[in-house]
């Protein structure tokens, strides 16, 4: 399933899918992706808090809920035609106008 094009959470939500009655050890999820396992590690977990997957005995399966994958589905989609539409967001065009880590109300100098 390697493809460095698509988006690593895209990924991980349509291998799941695609095996949507079996449940994949974060390392098997690595293996058949082709993402890195600090990937799939940060990737799981965000899943997780959207209710996208679910983690149960130390393995991850996609939700039963197919209502939340369809609207989260619909949701991907009309991005990337927004993408298509007006291009996509720049980190570099957001770092020129974001405020300095410094401005922020919750820095701690102390802390760094």
């Amino acid at each position: 399933m390697p493809n460095s094009g698509e988006n690593p959470s895209k990924r991980i939500v349509i291998f799941l899918s695609e095996n949507k009655d079996q449940q994949f050890a974060t390392p098997q999820v690595v293996e058949e992706t082709g993402l890195t396992h600090a990937e799939v590690a940060t990737i799981l977990p965000q899943l997780r808090e959207r209710r996208l997957v679910v983690h149960e005995d130390s393995c991850w399966e996609i939700t039963d809920d197919t209502e939340r994958l369809s609207n989260a589905y619909s949701l991907h989609r009309s991005i990337a035609r927004l993408d298509e539409r007006y291009g996509s967001e720049e980190k570099e065009m957001w770092d020129e106008y974001a405020p300095d880590i410094e401005d922020h109300p919750n820095y701690d100098a102390t802390n760094g």
